[in-house]
């Protein structure tokens, strides 16, 4: 009988280790999870930089090289109706020049704000044309855990009088 008592103990010990050990182990995997208010306040702050802020306020050497060339004429545009004029000459006349400006100059505004843990993709859609302007990427989207996305709709001022849109902005951001 004495034996059997200390069979039970032994049980008793190995169940006791075998469930401290897994909780410990549990326990010692982090998962990260992304804060998506935070994801929400870059696309937010971003989207609201792109539709408010003027042209002319800009201290970019990019943006000073085209208004020297003469792709920019009126400086009091938005960042976006300027994008937008740009891809509207480019549907226009079939330059590939304003789309690669307008790319451009979204990028050169966008990869000093941006941390390297994000990634972006900026599009614009007249209803007719979806055009890719920014795209950084260090993970596929197909890969992402979460993608946040927002869209906005615009409308650009054409020098010749008259106006290009409404188009739609998205801006998708993910880690």
């Amino acid at each position: 009988m004495n034996k059997r008592g200390y069979f039970f103990v032994i049980d008793a010990l190995l169940a006791s280790v075998i469930i401290i050990s897994s909780i410990l182990l549990m326990t010692s995997f982090r998962t990260t999870q992304h804060n998506t208010m935070q994801v929400d306040a870059i696309v937010n702050d971003y989207l609201q930089l792109l539709f408010t802020m003027e042209c002319k306020d800009l201290d970019n050497t990019f943006y000073d090289q085209m208004v020297y060339e003469g792709l920019i004429t009126y400086e009091n545009n938005t960042i976006i109706e300027q994008v937008g004029e740009l891809v509207y000459y480019y549907h226009k006349e079939g330059d590939k020049l304003y789309l690669d400006n307008a790319s451009g100059f979204i990028a050169n505004i966008t990869g000093p704000l941006l941390l390297d843990t994000y990634n972006i993709n900026v599009t614009i859609d007249d209803g007719t044309n979806l055009e890719l302007l920014y795209n950084l990427t260090s993970i596929p989207i197909e890969d992402a855990r979460l993608v946040y996305g927002q869209k906005k709709v615009a409308i650009s001022r054409i020098p010749e009088g008259g106006m290009y849109g409404p188009f739609t902005v998205e801006v998708k951001l993910w880690s």
